[in-house]
């Protein structure tokens, strides 16, 4: 490798990326999976709700087919070294979906889900997680496929 190639590469970050879920991706959800502000009439609320159930559904599918200008970035301008001893630390540690299943809960008008509702819930966010934290991967600042189109 010439000595200019090798400058150029140096030059380069790198960015760990993370696929987003279906509910990034859907313009009508727009964020309101979780921490929604609900104010109003009880059928606007009936009706927000049951928007708030539908991203949320979105929100435990993984859209890893997403071009990789709608990935998430988790790490930012790192080594490529550094990039990858994030992903490993990730892979040890998968996220557990407890808390985020009470706040989807919540954000539905559920304030006291069962046990069984609250733990499949949980279980589904589980395996969206884990699911997508495996699918994360390493690319280069300068990947052309970054920038949006």
């Amino acid at each position: 490798m010439k000595p200019r190639h090798a400058a150029a590469l140096a030059l380069v970050g790198w960015y760990l990326m993370m696929p987003p879920s279906a509910s990034d991706l859907d313009s009508a959800c727009n964020g309101k999976s979780i921490f929604w502000n609900v104010v109003g009439s009880l059928s606007t609320q009936q009706r927000l709700y049951s928007e708030a159930a539908m991203c949320n559904r979105e929100s435990h599918k993984l859209a890893a087919d997403a071009s990789l200008s709608k990935w998430k970035r988790v790490g930012f301008d790192e080594t490529l070294a550094q990039c990858r001893a994030r992903y490993e630390e990730n892979q040890k540690a998968p996220p557990n979906g407890q808390v985020m299943a009470k706040l989807e809960l919540k954000d539905e008008g559920k304030e006291n889900p069962s046990d069984e509702e609250l733990k499949s819930r949980a279980d589904s966010l589980t395996r969206f997680l884990q699911a997508q934290t495996a699918a994360e991967k390493c690319v280069a600042s300068d990947d052309p496929h970054l920038k949006e189109k």
